[in-house]
């Protein structure tokens, strides 16, 4: 198997992408990022 490299631009974008998934679906939901982390409060 082999793996393929990730850059922290790909990182950050995933968890981008989950913020807006979160946003749609939960909109009561406060949602930061902060680094790599998705924090929600609400």
């Amino acid at each position: 198997m082999v793996m393929i490299p990730t850059n922290r631009a790909d990182k950050y974008r995933k968890v981008v992408a989950e913020r807006v998934l979160i946003r749609d679906k939960f909109p009561f939901l406060h949602s930061r990022i902060n680094g790599l982390e998705l924090t929600c409060r609400g």
